[in-house]
């Protein structure tokens, strides 16, 4: 894969204002994915037929997180699991970690917090 893809398409997985794709990133996933065997193991993961679990999700009952940006299509998690607490970043893209990792830390964080610290009413 060419590097100028590598880069367009991390460019277009991050938010409008995201500066997190620099050059040293780039050549990071232009070495990941050169590295023997990673193509091959892409396209055989890529190529593997996997079943809609879709129907599944409402039968989660672990508390659930849901982080997403305002662009990005949560697929109904958010409705479908339920008790489920969804968090969305006005500007990031696919890679919130990296591009806004305190707001992912503190929003953990807080969802790991027992609920009467959370109201306020605790330590």
């Amino acid at each position: 894969m060419p590097r100028r893809a590598i880069e367009r398409n991390l460019r277009s997985a991050v938010g409008p204002r995201s500066a997190i794709v620099t050059d040293a990133m780039v050549d990071r996933a232009y070495q990941l994915i050169g590295r023997p065997g990673n193509r091959s193991a892409f396209v055989d993961v890529a190529n593997t037929d996997q079943r809609d679990r879709s129907a599944e999700i409402p039968r989660v009952s672990a508390p659930t997180l849901l982080l997403r940006s305002s662009g990005i299509d949560g697929q109904h998690f958010a409705r479908d699991i339920a008790g489920s607490r969804e968090l969305v970043h006005p500007d990031g893209g696919h890679l919130l970690p990296e591009e806004d990792p305190r707001w992912v830390a503190d929003a953990i964080s807080q969802f790991l917090r027992p609920a009467k610290v959370r109201r306020g009413d605790g330590v």
